[in-house]
Order: C-alpha cells, then sequence, then structure tokens
C-alpha cells in the first residue's frame, strides 16, 4: 500500500471538510419542505446540467466504467451511450415536468404515480426506488472507499465510512441544496482533472497517442458486444430513464423570467419549444428546464 504524503491527506481532508462546509452554507436556505426536498424549485440550467453530470460520470464511472476499459477495452466506449441518450431524452421533456410539477405540486416520481394512477401505484414506486437507491448510493460509498484504498493511508472500512457521513451529513443539514451544490464542485473537479488534465498527462508521460495506441494489445481496440455488455448498456439505459435523478431536476427546475420583468406562463409546445404570455401578448422563448 503506498503512503499518503502529507500534502496529499490536506488535500483530501479539505476536499472533505469542503462538502460539509457547502452543506452547512445551504442550511440557511431550507425554511420549508420544497426547499428540503426540491432546493425551492429554483435550481437554474448550469446547476442541474452539473448535478445531472456529476451523478453519471462520478464514481460509476471511475470505478466502474474505468475498469471495464481496462479489461476489456474499446468496448466500453458503448457503456456511455445510455447515459448520453438519457440526456437527450431528458433536455427534451424536462420543462414538461417542470411545469407539471408546479401544477399539480408534485414534487417525485411517486407524487406523480399517485396522481395518475392512485396509492398504490405511489407505494409501489416508492418501493422500487428505495430498492434501487440503495445500489446507487452504495456504489458512490464503495467507490469512494476505494480510492481512499487505493491512494493508501486508509482501509476500505475507513474508507466506506467517511463517505457515509459525508454524504449523510451534507444530505441533512441542507437536503437537495446540499447534494445538488456538492455535486456542482464535484463537476468541476472531474471535468478539469479527471477528463481533461489527467488524459493530456497520461499522453505525455506515455510519449503521444502513437506511442498509446502501439502499446495497447490489438484485441483492446475491437469493439465485440458480449450478452454482458448488452446487459450493461440496457440496465443502465433503464436506470437512466426511470431513476429518480432527471426528475428530481425537472421538478427543482426555476421559473423562467422574461425581458419584460414579469413571470412568463409557459407551456409545452409538441415538446420542442415554450411560449410565455404576457401583457396580452404571445412571446416566443427557448428555456430547455422551462
Amino acid at each position: 500500500m503506498n503512503k499518503l504524503s502529507s500534502l496529499d491527506l490536506l488535500i483530501i481532508v479539505l476536499y472533505l471538510m469542503l462538502m460539509l462546509v457547502i452543506g452547512l452554507f445551504f442550511k440557511k436556505k431550507v425554511k420549508e419542505a420544497s426547499d428540503y426536498y426540491l432546493a425551492g424549485r429554483n435550481l437554474g440550467t448550469f446547476v442541474i446540467l452539473a448535478t445531472v453530470c456529476a451523478s453519471i460520470i462520478g464514481g460509476g464511472a471511475m470505478i466502474g466504467r474505468g475498469g471495464v476499459t481496462c479489461s476489456r477495452g474499446m468496448v466500453a466506449v458503448l457503456l456511455g451511450l445510455p447515459y448520453l441518450l438519457g440526456m437527450y431524452i431528458f433536455s427534451s421533456i424536462s420543462g414538461r415536468i417542470q411545469k407539471v410539477g408546479r401544477l399539480y405540486d408534485i414534487s417525485s416520481i411517486p407524487d406523480l404515480m399517485a396522481y395518475r394512477f392512485g396509492s398504490r401505484a405511489k407505494y409501489l414506486s416508492a418501493a422500487i426506488i428505495a430498492f434501487t437507491m440503495m445500489a446507487t448510493v452504495g456504489t458512490q460509498i464503495t467507490a469512494t472507499a476505494t480510492i481512499l484504498k487505493t491512494t493508501g493511508g486508509f482501509s476500505y472500512n475507513a474508507g466506506a465510512w467517511i463517505a457515509a457521513l459525508i454524504f449523510i451529513s451534507y444530505t441533512v443539514f441542507s437536503g437537495l441544496y446540499g447534494v445538488v451544490y456538492t455535486d456542482v464542485v464535484q463537476f468541476v473537479i472531474l471535468l478539469l482533472f479527471m477528463y481533461i488534465l489527467l488524459p493530456v498527462i497520461s499522453l505525455v508521460k506515455i510519449g503521444g497517442t502513437g506511442e498509446l495506441f502501439r502499446s495497447v494489445p490489438p484485441e483492446m481496440l475491437k469493439i465485440q458486444l458480449t450478452p454482458q455488455i448488452i446487459g450493461w448498456i440496457f440496465t443502465s439505459l433503464v436506470f437512466t430513464l426511470a431513476g429518480r435523478l432527471f426528475a428530481s431536476a425537472g421538478y427543482s427546475g426555476k421559473v423562467w423570467h422574461c425581458g419584460c420583468g414579469h413571470t412568463c406562463t409557459c407551456y409545452d409546445s409538441s415538446s420542442q419549444g415554450y411560449y410565455g404570455t404576457h401583457s396580452g401578448r404571445t412571446s416566443g422563448c427557448f428555456n430547455v428546464f422551462g
């Protein structure tokens, strides 16, 4: 096991402390239940983008799909397609999700099921979501524990306990505010260090893309679908479309305000655009989050 240097340990501690500080900072914004569960229905475009992306390219991508890439090669690229497809679908219906949530005071998928199909559907969907979320949260805890163990200085159990305490703490402090704004920080860190700097530094150390492709076994560059890979793709697509991530992001989106200073009443027009009416006129607007 590699030993952590003092600087490494300081960075990890500062990062974990930052997550707690964010949760405590946004605690003051929680005045009522809708603030806690939906961040006051006031999340902007970039915040929703960041929380969705951070959830998709977080621990599961670094540890899970990264491991598949290492062991199976280029075929792992296909595992990202369900998330890409899911985000395109979400962007086309998110305005409607936000509108329905505000119109009928719906804040979650179980609420929507209750409104449309009755209380039995509500409890069934809540149970399914609770069951799947155990796996989702478990994945994040496992990823964090694995990173702390791999970098050295922490046992796997200690890393898991640290991750669980941090996640629970900032969620308890400020609800969805804490979740999404810690996601924003994590998104920026992931984008800058894991998806920009790390590939660049790795290519420099290897000697360029030519040397990279020469050193990789030819079979690792072939995309060969197997039943297991197809199963992973299908599961990821179902999870992306049916998971609570996109629904909660849509319900938490803020109302669009036009240039006149009035709040426009937006409605969905064949899922292509949204229009606001004010001062007796109809004005066109494009806002993917309604």
